[in-house]
């Protein structure tokens, strides 16, 4: 999961999760060929406003990237498994399926269909503050602001009741 970009730009980084973004990340083993001609080895797939988003990278996402992360390591999984699901969904709006719940189906397609391997899942949980310096300097400069403005306001109503 990642923050919502609006919350991240104000420097917001909320630890409810239905206030996240989540997308799934594919990433095939260091030894394994890329994806498609060299572009990459890391498929992230994301549902997005605008609609389905899928990006190909070289490496996955850093930890300090996402707020958290659940990592499955799988044997063997058919592409074909995951294409059949974005097949399925084709059409589907933000209104249909939000990105957590488009992630949410996904995962829970890829367990059942992939075999696990023997290793157990990975859970990272980021411990960054919720508030970052961004949105504390945010915070003060509109609690400045608006300060500055009611003393103004007063100074002004003191003026005219003279």
């Amino acid at each position: 999961t990642t923050s919502l970009s609006q919350l991240a730009l104000l420097g917001v980084y909320p630890e409810d999760a239905a206030l996240q973004h989540h997308g799934v990340q594919f990433v095939l083993p260091a030894e394994a060929q890329s994806i498609s001609n060299g572009t990459g080895r890391v498929l992230t797939v994301e549902m997005m406003v605008e609609g389905l988003l899928w990006t190909l990278r070289e490496q996955p996402l850093a930890e300090d990237e996402v707020y958290s992360l659940e990592t499955y390591h799988m044997e063997h999984l058919d592409a074909g498994v995951v294409a059949d699901f974005v097949v399925d969904q084709k059409g589907a709006t933000y209104k249909d399926a939000n990105c957590q719940a488009y992630a949410r189906h996904l995962l829970t397609r890829v367990l059942s269909h992939g075999t696990r391997s023997g290793q157990a899942v990975e859970l990272f949980v980021a411990s960054q503050a919720p508030l970052s310096r961004r949105a504390l300097v945010l915070l003060a400069g509109v609690s400045t602001a608006l300060l500055g403005a009611a003393l103004a306001q007063l100074l002004l109503l003191a003026r005219f009741v003279k």
